[in-house]
């Protein structure tokens, strides 16, 4: 199915959800007569994202396990020699996947190739039914029992503006940590590139003409970095 479907889909169905819990509170403010601690858009992000969150989590799940489950199914079509030799064993499931998408593989595909790659499309296509039928179980769970919470005693903006600080606060520590790899990355090169080239020839240098030994040359070349800089 279409990304962009599945994600117009969801988009539509959390609107839905929202309107239902905005609605509800309006009718438990009217039945009762008392003033209700939040807004009715409070109530109704609230339900949704009692929808929203047990669904990402179970797709998240997905993600991590699908691709766990369809490399053993492929790897339980691999014959015995084909299953002792990593590269061969690679080139085959490759192969499958490659079968099973629609790209085909060049040559003649094997038995055993073909029934991998009939398997994995069969196995494909059940856990993608299975995931949206389990998908819109567990919100719709997850939204009726936020729905039955709504009350005028119920603190829907203090929930929802604590969900957002959360949220907050993990976009920021995965920028933060994504700046740290990025910098650890850079200097374990740069630790291993000085290993190879003098520091005091490199950063006092007046010759940059970078040369490896894969050239077929013995000699590194010069890496001095003051002409580069220039």
């Amino acid at each position: 199915m279409n990304t962009l479907i599945v994600v117009a889909v969801a988009l539509l169905a959390l609107s839905l959800v929202y309107q239902w819990g905005a609605r509800t509170s309006r009718k438990v403010a009217t039945n009762t007569g008392i003033r209700l601690h939040s807004r009715a858009g409070y109530h109704g992000l609230l339900v949704a994202m009692w929808c929203a969150i047990p669904a990402g989590i179970t797709y998240i799940l997905y993600l991590i396990f699908e691709p766990m489950i369809a490399e053993a199914l492929l790897r339980s079509f691999l014959p015995a020699d084909v299953a002792a030799d990593p590269g061969a064993t690679r080139a085959a499931m490759d192969r499958m996947r490659n079968i099973a998408s629609g790209f085909g593989a060049t040559g003649d595909i094997t038995p055993f190739e073909a029934a991998g790659a009939e398997a994995l499309t069969r196995f494909k296509s059940i856990a993608w039914f299975a995931l949206i039928a389990v998908i819109a179980a567990v919100g719709a769970i997850g939204a009726a029992l936020a729905q039955r919470q709504i009350s005028p005693s119920l603190r829907a903006r203090n929930r929802v503006e604590a969900a957002i600080k959360i949220v907050l606060l993990v976009c920021s520590a995965i920028a933060v940590l994504t700046t740290v790899g990025i910098v650890l990355s850079v200097l374990s090169e740069a630790i291993r590139f000085f290993t190879f080239v003098d520091p005091i020839s490199f950063f006092l240098g007046t010759e940059w003409n970078p040369r490896f030994s894969t050239v077929g040359t013995e000699d590194q070349g010069q890496f001095g970095l003051i002409p580069l800089l220039w």
